[in-house]
């Protein structure tokens, strides 16, 4: 197995970023604007926005993965929730411990940050992602419920 390095995504990460964040929205049958795309991305930069993100690489740099994440308040903590809004492994690399240096990165800086939870959904069928995700702790039982009010705004 690679050598995993996990850190934060910098400015200078877009040019590898792009791709990695395409492949990930093909995954999952979506297309997104560019406008979308470089919204998300200025978003990520934004030391001002809730929305971050960590990427994995190996020794050289290359990119294997990503994790974006949303701090959020809750009604139930007076610490922020991080939810984990898109993890992303590129295909040769998955098996070889990426997503789990990513969701161990999060969690770690859940634990730094005194944040109330990590949390997460996923496809129930994605048996790979729930392999991963079993591996720390059992879905709860929730049901997710989503109604697009603007459908043509949404994914």
């Amino acid at each position: 197995m690679t050598e995993v390095f996990v850190r934060d995504l910098k400015e200078e990460d877009r040019a590898l970023w792009w791709p990695m964040w395409l492949a990930y929205c093909r995954f999952y049958d979506q297309s997104l604007p560019d406008d979308t795309t470089e919204f998300t991305w200025s978003r990520i930069l934004d030391p001002q926005a809730p929305i971050n993100a960590i990427v994995a690489t190996d020794q050289k740099n290359a990119f294997l993965g990503f994790a974006n994440y949303v701090l959020r308040p809750t009604t139930w903590s007076k610490q922020p929730v991080c939810y984990l809004e898109d993890l992303f492994v590129y295909p040769h690399c998955r098996k070889s411990g990426v997503g789990r240096a990513l969701m161990d990165k999060l969690l770690l800086l859940s634990k730094q940050n005194k944040w109330a939870r990590v949390d997460w959904v996923t496809h129930q069928d994605n048996q790979a992602a729930r392999r991963l995700y079993d591996s720390y702790v059992k879905a709860d039982g929730c049901v997710r419920y989503v109604i697009s009010t603007n459908p043509e705004l949404a994914f």
